[in-house]
């Protein structure tokens, strides 16, 4: 399915009452923010937004991460060679 019509499906889902029987199609139709703000929460999830300075502190923790398990790996092969890190 091309995006426009993903998008206006969505949209679609979002806006439409799904307890009536019929619907019908209509691209001027709409609902309050807050209908349309809970069906699209419901869909999404939950959603943290990070402030700049968040999100720079979770790229270093994950950077650190990576590199004690990448230390890891180094001191494993240098210990017992490659088959001593898969076990």
């Amino acid at each position: 399915m091309p995006k426009k019509e993903e998008a206006l499906a969505l949209g679609r889902f979002i806006v439409e009452d799904n307890s009536e029987n019929m619907v019908e199609v209509s691209l001027a139709k709409r609902c309050h923010y807050k209908v349309a703000r809970s069906v699209f929460k419901s869909l999404v999830g939950r959603v943290k937004i990070y402030s700049t300075d968040e999100e720079e502190k979770i790229i270093w923790q994950k950077c650190n991460d990576v590199n004690k398990i990448r230390e890891r790996s180094r001191e494993n092969i240098r210990e017992g060679g490659l088959i001593n890190v898969f076990m």
